[in-house]
């Protein structure tokens, strides 16, 4: 049975996650998928920063933050919507920083993978509404459908094929 710890753990990376996909989709939609990803890798980039302790990743991080601010540098033509889109994708970074945590906390807090299944899964819980939503205004096409199809068990069968005992390493 999961404590208190654990279960708010869980919940903070559930909304953490929600928090990303969220905030991720709407810079994308305003600045585009270039932009929104370079501003919303500084998430996980800035985890991997502070846990280090060598120059040579201060150095390497201080020049891509120089290339971060060129690119997101606005120009005359910049409407409010692209300011919004640069200001969700940074927000989609924390969200992401959060999620990282989050899910180490809840890594050491439950054994093996039940602590990343159970964020996930809630996780995707979530972000039904918001999906229903898309969906109920913005029906797919079949071929879209039939693509979804067509990944999902692909997926899935890459996923198995990997796990079963007659795979062998390489390495």
């Amino acid at each position: 049975m999961a404590d208190e710890a654990q279960v708010s753990s869980r919940a903070a990376a559930r909304a953490s996650g929600a928090g990303t996909r969220w905030c991720a989709g709407g810079a994308i939609e305003r600045i585009g998928l270039l932009l929104a990803v370079t501003l919303e890798f500084l998430g996980p980039l800035t985890v991997a920063l502070a846990g280090s302790r060598r120059r040579i990743d201060l150095v390497a991080a201080v020049a891509g933050a120089g290339a971060v601010a060129v690119r997101t540098r606005p120009t005359p033509s910049t409407d409010y919507l692209g300011y919004l889109g640069i200001g969700l994708a940074p927000l989609a970074a924390t969200c992401w920083a959060c999620y990282i945590l989050l899910n180490r906390t809840v890594g050491a807090r439950l054994p093996g993978l039940e602590g990343s299944a159970a964020v996930a899964a809630l996780s995707g819980v979530l972000y039904l509404p918001v999906g229903a939503w898309a969906l109920w205004h913005h029906p797919p096409t079949p071929a879209a459908l039939a693509i979804a199809v067509i990944v999902g068990a692909n997926t899935a069968a890459v996923s198995t094929a990997h796990r079963s005992p007659t795979h062998r390493s390489t390495t």
